[in-house]
């Protein structure tokens, strides 16, 4: 197995919650990005590069769900939707 490979599958493991990390996410899923953006322009800050230093780092999906006015649960939902849809592609 290459490093390519092992990377995929511990991604499939993540499980996304309110409290999981946002810079976990778009580092594993880049392709969320355009997305959330489109959903709501107060995600266009995730394009950024972010320090791990900086407080932005440790951001997580409820922390920007607060911050753009949606539902923790409805953010969570879209993600998970739009990382199954990645995976299914990534796989054929």
């Amino acid at each position: 197995m290459d490093k390519g490979q092992i990377q995929f599958l511990n991604i499939i493991k993540m499980t996304i919650n309110k409290y999981t990390p946002i810079h976990k996410i778009t580092t594993a899923y880049p392709q969320l990005i355009p997305l959330l953006i489109k959903r709501n322009n107060r995600f266009g800050c995730l394009n950024k590069p972010v320090s791990p230093w900086s407080p932005g780092y440790l951001a997580t999906v409820g922390n920007i769900a607060a911050a753009a006015g949606e539902k923790e649960e409805e953010l969570v939902a879209f993600l998970e939707e739009e990382i199954k849809r990645i995976e299914i592609q990534y796989r054929y």
